[in-house]
């Protein structure tokens, strides 16, 4: 079997249940040829579906998840696999430069304004565990209940995140296939099409300490004199709200 097959259509044979569509799997991982051998650091690694996945075909996989019960149950799926519970945020049990590819979904820092200082100091707490030239994927569900980007930030968001720091980024919408419900609201509600966001960061080629990116997220913070979206702005007095209420 070639390593790759395992990226095929979510009807293939295999047994092997990534937690994620192959489709996006395949749009993240085979241009950036991550390969046996790899090391992947899984940041939002829920129960470890992904992780478990992506062991099967030799990639060194480290999951992290601010959830005890989730990492708990990662560990009992695969004892052989590093789970961690720690916050991206907070000092992360890794090596630097170690990984060539860091994926982060569902972070509570980015849930707020990305052009905080807050925000910025997560990523850079990524970035800080990326070999040279490795890749920061930040992944986003996004389902289009209730309108354009209700569900989280624009695509515009991400970029200008990430620009606070050096490397080359990509911003791209991965629409889900057209499944028959999917097509009605789609094209008859004229409701966008539900996917997945993903912001790609790939850093240079020369290494760079964990001091020069908190620098990065230093300045990005001073800097920063709005927030990002009018998402994040109701997200934001919505989350104020309910702390108060409690």
């Amino acid at each position: 079997m070639l390593w790759s097959s395992l990226f095929n259509s979510v009807n293939s044979s295999t047994d092997a249940d990534p937690g994620l569509p192959r489709r996006l799997l395949r749009h993240l991982f085979l241009p950036q040829h991550l390969g046996m051998g790899g090391r992947l650091l899984d940041v939002g690694c829920g129960t470890g579906e992904l992780t478990r996945f992506l062991d099967l075909l030799s990639v060194e996989t480290v999951g992290i998840d601010a959830s005890p019960a989730m990492i708990h149950a990662a560990r009992q799926a695969a004892p052989h696999i590093d789970y961690f519970c720690a916050d991206p945020d907070q000092s992360l049990p890794v090596p630097d430069h170690y990984f060539e590819f860091v994926l982060a979904r569902d972070l509570a820092a980015h849930q707020h304004n990305l052009l905080s200082f807050a925000a910025h100091a997560t990523t850079a707490n990524l970035l800080a565990t990326l070999r040279p030239g490795g890749e920061l994927v930040l992944l986003a569900r996004e389902d289009h209940d209730g309108g354009p980007h209700d569900d989280w930030h624009l695509p515009n968001c991400l970029s200008l995140h990430l620009a606070a720091f050096p490397g080359a980024c990509r911003v791209v919408y991965l629409n889900d296939w057209l499944t028959p419900p999917v097509a009605w609201r789609w094209i008859v509600e004229h409701q966008p099409r539900p996917g997945y966001l993903t912001a790609t960061l790939k850093i240079p080629n020369q290494p760079i300490g964990r001091q020069q990116w908190f620098d990065y997220a230093v300045i990005a913070g001073r800097l920063a004199d709005r927030t990002c979206c009018s998402w994040c702005q109701s997200h934001g007095e919505n989350t104020e709200s309910n702390r108060d209420a409690a």
